[in-house]
Formats: C-alpha cells, structure tokens, sequence
C-alpha cells in the first residue's frame, strides 16, 4: 500500500481497523485455500483422465498390431488418429453423441504435433471442439497411435467447484465479518468507557477554578489482569494526581487573591495620604528648594501610579473571585464615540477614526457598562501608546450574524513582536519600550496589567478577545453576545 493509502487508513476508528484487518486476512486465506484447492483438484481429476487414456491407448495399439483384432469404438468426446503401414488411417472424432466424424488434416496435425510421448499426455486445443487430453504411441511396425479425451467435463467441474467456492467464501467471509465485528464491540466497550470518562474530564473548566474531577473510570474496568484494565487503573491514579495539585494550586491562588485584596485596601489609605501630602507640598513648591519641589512631584507621580497599580489588582482579585458584574443594556456605539472624542484630545497626533453601520443605536449587549468602557478605553491606550504620531487608528462596530457584536480596535502601527502575541493577555506582560497609559514624561510606567484586565472583562461578560497583528496592522476583536433583538444591517457609514 501507498503511504496515503496507509495514512487514510490510520485514520480510521480502531473497530473498523480491526473488521477490514480480518476481512482481509480472511478474503486473502480464502483466495489462497480455493486457488489451491482447485489447482490440486484439476491436477488428480487430470490424473485419473491419463489414467483412462493410458488404457485406451494401449487397446487401441494392440489392435493395430494384432490384425486378428478389430479396432475397439472410441468412447464419446474422443478423439483417434491411426497412421501405420497395412492399416487405413483413422482420424475420427466422436461427439457426446456418440456420432462419428472425420477430422480435418488440421486438427489431426494439431494432434499429431501436440501429443504426449507415452506414458505422458498433454493439453491441446482442438480447433472449434475444445480442450482434449491427448497421448500418443508409436508402433512395432512403424506409425503411431494417438488417442485423446474432451476435457469438457473436467472444465465444468473445475468451473462448478469454483463458483461453490466463491460463493461459500463470500458467504464464510461475511459470516466471520459479521461475528468479528460483534466480538470486537464486545471487546472495545471498556476503551469506549474509558475515552468516555476521559471526554468527560477533558471538558471539565480546571480554568475556572474546578477542582474535583467528576469522572472517574468504573471498577469493572480497571482490573489489572488485563490491559484496559491496566489503562483504566492508571488513568485513575492520574486523576488522583491531578486532581490533588489542582485543588492544592487553587488553595494557593485563593490566599494570593486574599492577599492581594487585603493588601490593595491596606495600601489605599497610606497611598492616599502620601499623594495628599505631595500635593501639599506642591502648593508651597516656591518656599521650597527646586530639588525638593522636583522630589515632591516625584512622590505624587509615583503615589498616583501605585493607585492605579492597587486598583488594577483589586479589580482582577474580584473578577477572579467571581464577583458579578452589572447586568444592563450597554449600547457599544456611545462607548466608542466616547472614547474616541476622548483620544482625539488626548493624541491629537495620531488618526483616529470610527467606523459604525447604519442602526448602531440597535447592537447592545448586556453587561457592565462601566467595565466595558474600560475595556476599549485601555485598546485605544495601547494603541496610542505604542505607535508613533500619525498612526491611524480605527474603531469598529458590528454585528456577527444575529447572535453576537463585535468591537475592533485597528491600527497600521509597527505591530507587536511575534514572541509577544502568543502572551500579550497574561498578566505582567510588557512590550518593548512600553509607556504609561499617562503621562510618559512623568515617568509613570506601565504595570503590565491593562490587556490582562480587558481578557478577564470580556470573558466575565461570557466573550472572546483575540489579537491579530503584523507590521502595518494590529487588530484587537471582541466578540460578546448580543442581548435580545439586537441586530444591524451590513451597510455602515465612516466617521
């Protein structure tokens, strides 16, 4: 077989494998045994028809020879040919009738030239009568005796035989497939059971905090005397294994959700009073050396970003804790009006443009209002963070068939490096000289939290982002459910 032949087959499910394997095995066995079955058949019932002809033979040249003798009648489908010196020639052919005719100076050459030497006979092909067993004598005198018999009937024997067998073969063949196929269901239930409780766990969300698994493989099928049963005892002690680092790295990740919670409300407050302080200080930054009114902005600049910093955690710490979120009509067309009014005053240097089809009032979503905001608003950040002046960026809405709202943030910056895509959503991840979400100058960097909190937003209100990006063109989408008889025609209008 081919290498594509052997591939295709590969893919096949393994009871198939094994019915085609054994109906090949046994179509093969099938084939061999009637092949040589028939050939050893036609072997003995041709022993048997040389035997007759030796016998004729040899009465035929007795009586040749003894001219006392009268030449015996030939039996039906035979043939004779007489050539000896004193004796007419004889070259008679006798039909299953038993009617004599003559035989043309053709065929009886062909039978002359093909004869068997006693005590040997050969096959020849007599002109329009057929097939004929055909040995031959010399005489005393001089001349020769050459008898021969149809093998008309050995042919339909063998033709009889042959269909019979192919017919029971075909029949035993289908049986046995049949019977195989059934033993085989019989012997793959405890593999169907297994790759059963195996789906199961595969599908069980170890993401969202699971930590139990609710399948297990049935005692039946771990018993260790046999091989699934050896398969099902150990993907057992898996689960076990699993199931017990699972539960111990989520008791982990509760207390460091617990931790940072309390640390985020604990560092609230002494946050809150530094950047009071450095404000004060700022007001009296003229009684105060340069250096030290320079320190004082410092110390708010950086108490403002620990703020931010700190609200950023607590907000992951709540959407990991599986707090709910609002649930109300969100219109996305004014969240992306409004973040785009407000880029184009933040970065006058950048193309900013909006891109909405006609009824973009009609595609709401339910969810948090507030958070969704946020969502685009750190897109639009990013993308006026890490592009240079003159990026044209673009926001667009509109609905995925009638079931779902996209929101994409598109711009023809230099894209993100191809080693970061694949992490850009986790958490702490920053690009290559990566600014602040404000003011750069002041030295306000960038916590690497904002694609984190967008990914765990967007799934929070049951969503999908991805991020598509090449030189010339980076593509943030997400897709939300649509709430109900929220829909919009293809056509839209540039803004």
């Amino acid at each position: 077989m081919s290498e594509r032949t052997l591939a295709r087959l590969s893919r096949w499910p393994l009871r198939r494998q094994l019915v085609a394997g054994i109906v090949m095995l046994l179509v093969v066995a099938t084939v061999v045994i009637g092949v040589v079955t028939v050939a050893v058949q036609r072997h003995t019932v041709l022993d048997r028809v040389d035997d007759q002809l030796e016998t004729v033979l040899e009465a035929q040249r007795s009586a040749v020879e003894d001219e006392a003798q009268e030449i015996p009648r030939m039996r039906a489908r035979s043939v004779v040919v007489i050539e000896a010196d004193g004796v007419e020639e004889v070259a008679e052919l006798t039909d299953e009738s038993g009617v004599v005719s003559p035989l043309s100076d053709a065929e009886r050459h062909q039978l002359l030239d093909g004869a068997g030497r006693e005590p040997y006979a050969e096959t020849v092909q007599l002109s329009d009568h057929g097939s004929y067993r055909v040995t031959s004598a010399a005489l005393d005198g001089g001349g020769q005796v050459v008898v021969g018999q149809s093998l008309s009937e050995v042919d339909q024997t063998i033709r009889d035989m042959t269909l019979s067998f192919t017919v029971v073969g075909l029949l035993g063949v289908t049986l046995a497939a049949l019977g195989g196929r059934w033993i085989i269901r019989l012997g793959l239930r405890p593999l169907e059971r297994l790759a059963r409780t195996a789906s199961q766990v595969s599908q069980t969300p170890l993401a969202e905090g699971t930590v139990s698994m609710p399948s297990r493989v049935q005692d039946q099928d771990t018993s260790p005397g046999t091989e699934v049963g050896q398969v099902g005892a150990a993907l057992n002690r898996m689960l076990d294994h699993v199931e017990d680092a699972i539960g111990r790295r989520q008791s982990s990740e509760d207390q460091l959700r617990r931790f940072i919670a309390d640390a985020g409300h604990e560092l609230r407050t002494p946050l809150a009073a530094i950047s009071a302080h450095a404000q004060l200080m700022e007001r009296r930054r003229t009684e105060m050396p340069e250096e030290l009114g320079h320190s004082s902005q410092r110390i708010r600049s950086e108490s403002q970003r620990m703020g931010l910093l700190v609200e950023d955690l607590l907000l992951l710490a709540r959407l990991d804790s599986g707090v709910p979120l609002a649930e109300e009509p969100v219109e996305l067309a004014r969240i992306l009006v409004d973040v785009s009014a407000d880029a184009q005053l933040t970065a006058p240097g950048h193309q900013w443009h909006i891109d909405l089809p006609e009824g973009a009032a009609d595609l709401t979503v339910r969810g948090d209002a507030a958070r969704l905001h946020q969502v685009v608003s750190n897109l639009v950040n990013n993308a006026k963070d890490h592009t240079p002046e003159g990026t044209s960026v673009i926001l667009r809405l509109r609905a995925d068939r009638a079931d779902a709202v996209e929101v994409t943030v598109e711009d023809d910056g230099p894209g993100i490096p191809e080693e970061l895509q694949p992490r850009i959503f986790d958490r702490f991840v920053r690009g290559d000289g990566a600014r602040s979400r404000g003011d750069a100058e002041a030295g306000q960097g960038n916590t690497g939290l904002g694609m984190a909190i967008c990914a765990a937003i967007v799934h929070a209100h049951r969503g999908t982002i991805r991020c598509e990006s090449r030189p010339g063109r980076t593509r943030f989408v997400i897709r939300l459910p649509a709430a109900p008889h929220s829909a919009g025609p293809a056509a839209s209008a540039r803004g």
